[in-house]
């Protein structure tokens, strides 16, 4: 249960299972060594594994825009297609870690080889949750890819619609067509392709904004939670020290793709949830449900968790001004002491964030909608 699981304990957790499934389609730069218990780098063999599904990968996603190029599509067509390759672009973004930058290891070994302290937070239940649903999302997501390469293997823009002759996908679209056994066996054979490169960009991209990014400032947050119920000066450096190191883990490339992306896949899974939720099959329906509640959840707890760190140091600093006795040590202290932010670029998290987020994602969804609302080419 979340309730008696400290934060290093869920980590530990979420790491084993994704180091699992990830060394196993050959798309993580790092593994998990049961014998230090702390997550280390792969050998430059497996590296240059990796990076050839990388570019195998980068190669699928033209292959990709090139079909959607070529094809003419209704609404249903262009949502789906531009939600694919939005998906694909985001994860491939993330994953394009080329020269394997060591910080998010040095972050997750940080976080798994401290001690349990104190009760887990209500946002650590939330993180333990939500890793939960992204496991489930791990294995949907290909096992619907299956089913709908399956029934549809010319859709645009999976592989099919590029190697597969235009007469024999108009055949395919035919329901009353019986297919050959060589026509299964072809269907199965881009099934398991297309599952396989979807789950290895899909975890390798969410290795670094779930695993590195999340992680971490769920992190950020719980020590703050600890430190904060105290007015000790060193608690506070001690906080500077972790806002350094979550920082250049993710300040250059990691988080801010994501604030960038992750906003403009909630709208455009939401839209299509809302909009093509009766025109479009089963398992499309349920790839995009979870991708929109996983995006959801995720964008709320990463830019609430970055918000709250601001707000509670703003918070302790005030309070330590009116604790403390004054004098010039004290004022030369506090002028040094600045709330704690999680940056992107050159850019911040404070508490309003959250809420212009979900704002924004909010007006583009709803003008989606409208702009779509008289069109009636489908």
């Amino acid at each position: 249960m979340a309730n008696k699981l400290a934060m290093k304990d869920i980590v530990t957790q979420r790491l084993k299972r994704q180091f699992r499934l990830g060394n196993a389609v050959r798309c993580l730069f790092f593994a998990w060594d049961d014998h230090s218990q702390k997550v280390i780098v792969i050998s430059p063999k497996k590296q240059r594994q990796v990076k050839l599904f990388l570019l195998l990968s980068s190669a699928y996603v033209l292959l990709q825009l090139w079909s959607v190029f070529r094809s003419e599509l209704g609404i249903v067509g262009k949502t789906e297609s531009s939600l694919f390759i939005t998906l694909y672009v985001i994860c491939l973004m993330l994953w394009w870690d080329w020269k394997v930058d060591t910080a998010v290891v040095g972050l997750l070994n940080y976080i798994i080889s401290k001690e349990s302290k104190g009760i887990p937070s209500n946002f650590t239940n939330l993180l333990y949750t939500f890793f939960q649903m992204m496991h489930i999302t791990n294995w949907i997501l290909p096992i619907g890819e299956i089913v709908l390469v399956l029934y549809s293997p010319c859709q645009v823009p999976l592989l099919g619609s590029v190697f597969m002759p235009l007469d024999q996908c108009a055949k395919l679209a035919d329901s009353s067509t019986t297919i050959s056994y060589a026509q299964f066996a072809l269907r199965l054979l881009l099934s398991l392709v297309e599952a396989v490169l979807l789950t290895q960009v899909f975890i390798g991209g969410t290795f670094y904004d779930v695993d590195g990014l999340l992680t971490g400032i769920s992190n950020f947050v719980q020590e703050c939670n600890l430190a904060f119920r105290k007015t000790e000066i060193d608690a506070y450096r001690k906080l500077q020290v972790v806002e350094k190191l979550l920082n250049d883990c993710v300040k250059g490339r990691i988080f801010p793709i994501v604030a960038f992306t992750l906003p403009a896949l909630q709208v455009m899974t939401c839209f299509a949830v809302t909009k093509l939720h009766d025109k479009i099959g089963l398992s499309s329906l349920i790839i995009y449900l979870c991708l929109y509640i996983d995006v959801l959840i995720f964008n709320m707890l990463v830019f609430t968790g970055a918000g709250r760190v601001y707000l509670f140091s703003q918070t302790w600093i005030q309070k330590l001004a009116k604790t403390f006795p004054f004098s010039k040590l004290k004022t030369k202290t506090l002028k040094s002491f600045k709330p704690l932010r999680v940056e992107f670029g050159s850019n911040f998290v404070d508490p309003l964030t959250p809420l212009v987020i979900q704002h924004f994602c909010v007006n583009q969804t709803v003008s989606l909608l409208v702009l779509t609302s008289k069109s009636t080419k489908l």
